[in-house]
């Protein structure tokens, strides 16, 4: 029946489970079986009886991967409350894959606490489940809490072998919050964890000339001149009427003792920006100091 169905022989292979079972009624992973060779061959009433003629028979292991597919099974069909039901009903014999199905429909209502609690017991039982890390993130970003997502995204990316798509999505929700996350840990003096956001910003392929101009100055207060020159240019490579990194450029070659430099920037600086804030007169101060 493996074989059959492994060869795209579905129908061949439900007769042989069909006879099997003729024989030895009791073994869970015969309906399972059966069960998903009817659903490649589109007979769903047949599919459905399966598994629930296995279900009349077991409780142990095997009743979990039952109410997984049937519940699976009513999902494909819209019969959303149905497996809503079933998930709900059996928790206590869902296994991994069932506790985070059960998981992603209490998202799907709203009920965040609980879609954490089932993505929880997943991972208890299955450690190595990554797809529960993605799913975990997505909460944390509904409910904004976009650090303790951001750490579920870059677990899921760790760990993850998977299709691309799951990867594409992570990447694209993290690039979209380390902007945020990078500005907060600025405000709050954080250069360690600023430093990391940006990094990886770059390494997501998500960095834009802010980004640069961050790390130019991050590089730069920690002496690591060179660096943060290449920063600072490459955030001009991309916005070359980015004043924050002129200014940041500016900063650099003014305490590296380059004062040609430092008046080119900060003349570019003062040019562009035009808001009167303490960046603007502490460039303006720096051009009459330096050009004395």
């Amino acid at each position: 029946g493996l074989g059959q169905s492994a060869l795209g022989h579905y129908e061949e292979a439900a007769k042989t489970y069909q006879t099997y079972l003729s024989m030895q009624p009791y073994l869970p992973a015969l309906y399972n079986n059966l069960g998903q060779v009817f659903e490649k061959t589109g007979q769903m009433d047949a599919a459905e009886k399966a598994y629930r003629d296995g279900l009349v028979h077991f409780f142990g292991y095997g009743r979990g991967v039952l109410l997984n597919n049937l519940a699976a099974l009513y999902k494909k069909q819209g019969r959303e409350k149905e497996a809503f039901k079933i998930y709900e009903e059996e928790e206590s014999h869902l296994l991994a894959e069932g506790h985070h199905n059960l998981g992603l429909m209490y998202a799907e209502r709203g009920d965040y606490d609980r879609a954490l609690t089932m993505y929880e017991e997943a991972l208890q039982q299955d450690p190595h489940m990554a797809v529960v890390y993605f799913s975990m993130g997505g909460v944390r970003l509904l409910q904004g809490e976009f650090e303790r997502a951001a750490e579920q995204y870059e677990t899921f990316l760790k760990n993850w072998t998977g299709v691309p798509d799951y990867v594409r999505d992570a990447q694209l929700r993290l690039r979209q919050m380390y902007p945020v996350l990078g500005n907060r840990y600025l405000k709050a003096g954080d250069w360690k964890k600023a430093e990391f956001v940006y990094q990886r910003l770059v390494g997501l392929g998500g960095a834009s000339a802010e980004v640069y101009a961050n790390l130019a100055m991050i590089y730069g207060r920690s002496g690591a001149y060179i660096p943060a020159l290449d920063a600072g240019n490459r955030a001009l490579s991309l916005n070359e009427t980015f004043a924050p990194a002129h200014f940041a450029l500016a900063t650099l070659y003014d305490q590296m003792g380059k004062p040609d430099g430092a008046l080119k920037h900060y003349r570019r600086f003062v040019a562009l920006h035009q808001t009167e804030d303490p960046l603007l007169t502490r460039a303006r101060q720096r051009i009459d100091a330096l050009a004395r």
